[in-house]
């Protein structure tokens, strides 16, 4: 979660720059160049695509998988100490 707020500007950039890079290409008209066009929209829109996945899916996952392992550790009563050893039962 740390890590896609502090390196949220640089991938943003990143994407932008590779799809503008790759945007010539995709709007060319010369017949020649007509086998490189699915390829340059392909990578283009999955750059962006896979940049916004990455940035706000990924993230929202884990704070969703977080919240509900708290929320089963809790319901359970959670057997363990904090340090992560299971805690001592008393003899029945």
């Amino acid at each position: 979660i740390d890590a896609a707020k502090s390196r949220f500007r640089p991938i943003i950039l990143t994407a932008i720059t590779t799809f503008l890079g790759v945007a010539p290409i995709t709007f060319e008209t010369n017949l020649q160049a007509q086998f490189l066009i699915p390829m340059s929209a392909s990578l283009g829109f999955g750059i962006l695509f896979a940049t916004a996945m990455q940035q706000l899916l990924i993230p929202a996952l884990a704070i969703i998988q977080m919240r509900a392992v708290a929320r089963i550790k809790a319901w359970m009563g959670s057997g363990q100490a904090a340090d992560g050893a299971a805690a001592p039962r008393a003899p029945a």
